[in-house]
């Protein structure tokens, strides 16, 4: 599989899908009453940055290595990068 192997860092991994996770909770879930956790949930920035800063660094690890090698790779990479942030914003646009 692409990016399993010896350098991954299944722990960063983890921590970005745990972001993830609190901001689909923060978005999806139940708008109540007050409660003991609102201090914590209600700080989702906090989520949506360091997801950022996960998602940021461990692409880097994983391809900044072997994949940018001239400066084509790095265009194909960003074009790909590129098509599949437009292809969900598009589908997003769709769907609302």
């Amino acid at each position: 599989l692409p990016g399993s192997g010896a350098g991954r860092l299944v722990h960063l991994d983890g921590a970005r899908a745990l972001m993830a996770l609190w901001i689909v909770y923060h978005h999806l879930g139940p708008k109540g009453a007050p409660s003991v956790f609102d201090g914590i949930v209600l700080r989702v920035d906090v989520c949506v940055e360091m997801f950022a800063l996960l998602s940021g660094f461990l692409m880097q690890r994983s391809h900044g290595r072997s994949e940018f090698t001239s400066p084509g790779s790095l265009a194909a990479f960003y074009v790909r990068r590129l098509f599949r942030v437009l292809l969900v914003t598009f589908v997003g646009m769709a769907w609302s």
